[in-house]
């Protein structure tokens, strides 16, 4: 159960972003600064 948690508190932030593109597109070069649970290849790459 824990594991599951823990995936989904890392995709909602991502969810957040997909669904207010303009949010990220007004603000190139922002610094994103998150929980220690936020971190990871895949979950920079997909900030990228």
């Amino acid at each position: 159960m824990t594991t599951e948690l823990n995936t989904l508190e890392r995709e909602t932030p991502l969810g957040m972003l997909d669904a207010a593109p303009e949010m990220v597109a007004a603000r190139p070069g922002q610094t994103i600064i998150a929980d220690k649970n936020y971190y990871g290849r895949a979950f920079e790459h997909a900030l990228t």
